[in-house]
């Protein structure tokens, strides 16, 4: 039978270590399978999170990571339309991307635009649906709105700026730890500033996308205009260089959940709301991201792609990810 490799996490936590296997390929068993030769599978936040065991929906170990991947179509199952084998697709996955090849329904399954590399690709589908989401689905943007992004320079940031840009909102405002990354912001079109530059200044927002969670969700209600709106998308604050810090889970925790939680009477005299936004839990509602794939504004969207590792530099690209020193989208090759 033919073998193909995977990789697998055996042990979360800061001495988390990934392993390269060799393992049965898939085959082709349902009618709306799709066999996919994965090129590059897309690291996200979320993979730091689960590695360092601070993801709810981890699975028990050893398991196999990964959220998305880019490559061609293998092989399909009798009910699979309008796709064909060879053709070159994207695909969201509910852990199982860093392998291969990998098998998906064909909802989770998107052909490539031509706007779109293959390299691109790996690192779209969990950034704009992320993005979408929580702008259009959630927060209900509109034009006139002042966004702030707290992710402003990584893959998301620069998905959430595009997004915006081609909807017709022009205030955007993107924030960053780093003043090395500002200027990367400001290529990807937005404002930009540090997190303590926005602090400082006299200003509200209408729209938070708040992706570090804890003690930020209530500096970023002081902020927030009247009918204002926060989407929680992440809690970043918890992982330090890379690393679980207890000191760093508690004290964000006790902001977020005991301290910093909005409570509905406060948001009711204020007119603000609060939302949470897991998409990994959609993939439980297909029909959800079939309808925003089709959606018109799908297209003109393209990921900064900031590196790419082969796949047995796994480590490597987990560890820029988790430092912070991405801008853009970092990937794994498996050509």
């Amino acid at each position: 039978m033919t073998k193909i490799k995977k990789i697998t996490l055996s042990r979360p936590g800061n001495s988390a270590k990934f392993t390269i296997i060799d393992t049965d390929a898939p085959c082709v068993t349902n009618p709306d399978d799709v066999l996919i030769a994965v090129h590059y599978s897309g690291l996200n936040f979320a993979d730091v999170m689960m590695r360092l065991n601070l993801y709810p929906e981890t699975p028990k170990a050893p398991f196999t990571p990964g959220y998305e991947v880019s490559g061609k179509v293998l092989a399909l199952g009798s009910a699979v339309e309008g796709l064909e084998v060879g053709d070159e697709v994207m695909g969201g996955c509910y852990f199982g991307g860093y392998s291969s090849q990998v098998k998906l329904s064909s909802w989770q399954v998107k052909k490539i635009p031509e706007n779109l590399t293959l390299e691109q690709g790996a690192g779209f589908m969990v950034s704009y649906l992320s993005a979408a989401f929580g702008l259009f689905e959630l927060a209900r943007v509109r034009e006139d709105d002042h966004v702030v992004i707290d992710c402003g320079s990584g893959a998301l940031g620069a998905i959430l700026i595009k997004l915006l840009r081609h909807n017709g909102v022009a205030k955007i405002t993107a924030l960053t730890r780093s003043q090395e990354k500002l200027e990367a912001i400001e290529n990807f079109g937005a404002r930009a500033l540090t997190h303590e530059q926005w602090q400082m200044a006299d200003e509200r927002a209408d729209l938070f996308i708040n992706s570090r969670g804890g003690r930020s969700i209530k500096s970023d209600m002081k902020k927030l205009s009247p009918l204002g709106r926060i989407v929680c998308i992440g809690a970043s604050n918890m992982v330090h260089q890379n690393k679980v810090s207890l000191f760093k889970i508690v004290r964000e925790f006790i902001g977020m959940e005991l301290l910093g939680r909005p409570s509905v009477m406060g948001l009711m005299n204020s007119n603000n709301g609060v939302f949470g936004l897991n998409v990994l839990k959609l993939f439980d509602e297909p029909e959800r991201i079939k309808r925003l794939l089709a959606e018109p504004f799908f297209y003109p969207v393209a990921p900064k792609i900031d590196s790419v590792f082969p796949f047995d530099q796994v480590n490597q690209a987990h560890e820029k990810l988790g430092m912070g020193r991405s801008s853009g989208k970092v990937l794994l090759s498996w050509k």
